[in-house]
C-alpha cells in the first residue's frame, strides 16, 4: 500500500486538472506537509469520517480550519491569490474525502 503522502497526491492530481501549475505545485506541497507534519492526525480524521463519527460537512469545516493555519505561508510561498488558495483548499479536502471512502 502507498504511503499517506502518495495516497493524498494520487487523489489530488485528477482534481487539479486544468489548474495552473502554481496551484498544482502548491497543492502537492501542502499535501506533503499534511502527510508528514500531521501524519498521525490525518488518518484519525479519515477514520472518523469513514466511520460516520463526523460527516462530510464537519470534515470540510475541520480541514478548512487546519488548512487556514497554513494560508499565509502557502499564499506567500506560492504567490497565490486568495481565490487560487480557495481552489487549492477545496481540492485537498475533496481528495481527503475521496481517500477516506476509497478504503471502504
Amino acid at each position: 500500500m502507498a504511503n499517506l503522502e502518495d495516497q493524498i497526491i494520487n487523489e489530488l492530481k485528477p482534481l487539479l486538472t486544468g489548474f495552473p501549475s502554481k496551484i498544482k505545485n502548491a497543492a502537492i506541497d501542502l499535501a506533503h506537509h499534511y502527510a508528514t507534519t500531521h501524519a498521525t492526525d490525518i488518518p484519525k480524521y479519515l477514520d472518523a469520517l469513514r466511520s460516520g463519527h463526523i460527516n462530510k460537512s464537519d470534515f470540510d469545516h475541520l480541514m478548512k480550519g487546519q488548512i487556514a493555519l497554513e494560508k499565509g505561508y502557502v499564499i506567500t510561498a506560492s504567490a497565490l491569490t486568495i481565490s487560487e488558495f480557495e481552489h487549492l483548499r477545496v481540492a485537498i479536502v475533496s481528495a481527503l474525502i475521496n481517500l477516506a471512502f476509497k478504503a471502504l
